[in-house]
């Protein structure tokens, strides 16, 4: 998506306008570092960010199935697992 919005920067300022429109309405809050951070009900109300990451998604899928063949399948033996007991190993 980074790569997207780098490509075309006629968006960036149309996309931040809209972050910083829901920012000022809804504020920030902080978490337990005081960190500043972004409710997700914020986040709903940003439909061209929305759109813009479903649209990057579309055009450039993460593509797992090329990564590994649907035909190769990958087993592991029930013998060669251990398993741990919390604590224990």
């Amino acid at each position: 998506m980074l790569f997207d919005l780098a490509s075309r920067p006629e968006y960036i300022q149309s996309l931040r306008d809209e972050v910083e429109q829901v920012i000022q309405e809804d504020g920030m809050e902080l978490d337990e570092y005081g960190n500043p951070f972004i409710r997700k009900s914020s986040f709903q109300k940003m439909w061209k960010l929305d759109s813009f990451v479903k649209e990057s998604q579309r055009w450039n899928p993460l593509g797992f199935g090329e990564l590994i063949p649907r035909q190769v399948v990958s087993a592991l033996p029930p013998d060669k697992v251990k398993t741990s007991v919390l604590g224990q190993l």
